[in-house]
């Protein structure tokens, strides 16, 4: 039985076809590489991108709400202070309402005293209820 590279035309088409087969292989592994390089980088760019968001977000909520606190301490005190502590109602709702303008993604400011009923309220039809 003859060899089927006895020929040595047949060989050289059989060996340009398996070094045009090896050279496909390793471009498509280099694009392939490359793609999954470019894909890492963008993935760690996006990730430090909203990781700093997060970081701006959670700043800003921080101070919105340590701003919120420091407000209602100054209404407490300044209505609420004591046994003798003079306040009227329209005024506290004034200020509450006030707040809630300045605040407008927080519901309705209350005031309640030790009996559950509403004293101060940002929205006047509140006063007076439990």
């Amino acid at each position: 039985m003859r060899n089927k590279f006895a020929d040595p035309a047949s060989r050289r088409i059989f060996i340009e076809w398996i070094l045009l087969i090896s050279v496909l292989i390793f471009v498509g592994a280099v694009f392939i590489g490359v793609h999954l390089a470019e894909v890492k980088r963008a993935d760690s760019v996006a990730r430090d991108r909203l990781k700093t968001l997060t970081d701006i977000v959670a700043d800003d909520l921080q101070a919105n709400v340590e701003t919120i606190d420091q407000t209602l301490e100054g209404v407490i005190h300044d209505y609420l202070s004591g046994p003798d502590a003079t306040h009227s109602p329209s005024e506290l709702t004034r200020r509450l309402r006030a707040l809630q303008f300045a605040h407008p993604g927080v519901f309705p400011y209350l005031v309640v005293n030790a009996n559950g009923i509403v004293t101060g309220a940002s929205l006047p039809v509140l006063l007076g209820k439990r």
